[in-house]
C-alpha cells in the first residue's frame, strides 16, 4: 500500500491504527532530512538551544498535520507534501521565531516557593501516575483482610460454605 493510500485511509476515519504504519514508512526520510538540515547549520541550531532530536520530535506533529491535510487527489506524493510542515515545525524551534517554545519554557528543576514558604521544584509537584495504583492495591488488600477475618470468625460450617463458593467462582473465572 502506498503512502498516499495510507494517508487517505487514515483520513477516512476509524483507521488510527494506520498512523504508526505510515509513520514507520516515512520515519527514515524525516530523520534523514532533520540530520541534513541540522548538519548544514549546527552552530545556528545550538545557539537556539535546538538539538537534532528536538527537530525529529517536532517533525512528528508535522507528520500528523501532513496526514490530516494531505489531499490524495493532488499531484504531490505524500513525502513531498510532508516537507512543508516539517520546515514549519523546525522553524518554530529556532531563536528567530517569535513562538520559540524552547526559550519560553521553564525547567522542571526550577525552584519555586510553596504556600508554606519552602522551596521545591516543579518536578516534585508532578503527581506520580502509578501512585494511585499502589493506594488502590493497599485499599483492596485491607478490604480482603477484613473479609477474611469476618469469614474466619464464622462457625466452621458457614466458613466452609463460603470457601466452597469462592473456589467455584474462581474456577468459573479461569474457564
Amino acid at each position: 500500500m502506498t503512502n498516499e493510500q495510507l494517508a487517505e485511509f487514515i483520513q477516512s476515519g476509524d483507521n488510527d491504527e494506520l498512523i504508526p504504519v505510515l509513520r514507520e514508512k516515512v520515519k527514515l526520510l524525516i530523520y534523514m532530512k532533520c540530520d541534513r538540515i541540522y548538519s548544514a547549520k549546527p552552530d545556528y541550531f545550538k545557539q537556539c538551544g535546538v538539538e537534532v532530536w528536538d527537530m525529529k520530535q517536532a517533525c512528528y506533529s508535522a507528520y500528523l498535520n501532513a496526514v490530516k491535510y494531505y489531499k490524495p487527489e493532488s499531484r504531490y506524493k505524500f513525502t513531498t507534501f510532508l516537507v512543508k510542515p516539517m520546515q514549519s515545525a523546525i522553524n518554530d524551534l529556532t531563536c528567530c521565531n517569535k513562538k520559540n517554545v524552547l526559550n519560553s519554557s521553564i525547567s522542571l528543576d526550577q525552584t519555586i516557593k510553596t504556600d508554606e514558604g519552602e522551596g521545591t521544584s516543579y518536578l516534585k509537584l508532578i503527581p506520580d501516575p502509578q501512585s494511585g495504583d499502589f493506594i488502590k492495591h493497599m485499599e483492596q488488600s485491607a478490604e480482603a483482610v477484613s473479609i477474611w477475618q469476618a469469614v474466619e470468625s464464622l462457625d466452621e460450617q458457614s466458613c466452609n460454605v463460603i470457601l466452597l463458593l469462592i473456589s467455584v467462582i474462581i474456577e468459573r473465572l479461569r474457564t
